[in-house]
């Protein structure tokens, strides 16, 4: 579901047309450009505006390409905030899932790309500098305009796990009787 003024956001090849219109993820439009995703900062922040929005796969490209199978839906969810330091600011969660090999039994395994952020906009480089101290709001300078897109993608990317392991799984070189066969074990038949 889209709640999000038309004034503040594009999705898809179409404006979102009403206050609150819905968007189902095989409908979802693939960004033709980053240009549509843009988000007027200033009017999102102020009218404490909400978006919620199922991206399709074909919309997260880079995302895609970590993915052994087609991606299923991923839930965006950005609320306008207030930072602790009182400045304009935004909070997004995003839900998802892709399908990846396990690094220890090379079989498919499903993971749940589950990430939070927090973001706060500062005017000038002096208040970027300063606000980097702080664990748990990024800051980013204002714009007049935020491509969103390619920011939603960048933290999803970052919750993909570098080498993804199922949690009860054995490793390749393990007998089912428990011992351990050594990992050379094989070539010696190639010196007969």
């Amino acid at each position: 579901m889209v709640t999000v003024d038309q004034e503040v956001m594009q999705t898809g090849k179409a404006k979102v047309a009403m206050k609150t219109a819905a968007v189902g993820a095989a409908s979802a439009e693939p960004a033709a450009a980053d240009s549509e995703w843009l988000m007027d900062v200033p009017r999102f922040t102020s009218r404490g505006e909400r978006i919620e929005v199922q991206l399709a796969g074909k919309q997260l490209p880079r995302l895609r390409k970590e993915s052994i199978k087609p991606l299923a839906p991923v839930t965006v969810q950005v609320v306008a905030a207030r930072s602790p330091r009182g400045r304009p600011g935004m909070r997004v969660t995003l839900q998802g899932a892709i399908r990846m090999v396990c690094q220890r039994c090379l079989k498919s395994m499903d993971v749940v790309l589950s990430a939070k952020a927090a973001v706060e906009w500062v005017a000038t480089q002096a208040e970027l500098e300063a606000a980097d101290a702080d664990d748990h709001w990024d800051a980013m300078l204002m714009q007049e305009k935020f491509d969103l897109l390619p920011y939603l993608e960048d933290e999803l990317l970052l919750a993909v796990p570098f080498a993804p392991v199922h949690a009860d799984c054995q490793a390749a070189g393990r007998s089912e009787a428990g011992e351990k066969i050594s990992p050379f074990a094989m070539l010696a038949g190639l010196k007969k």
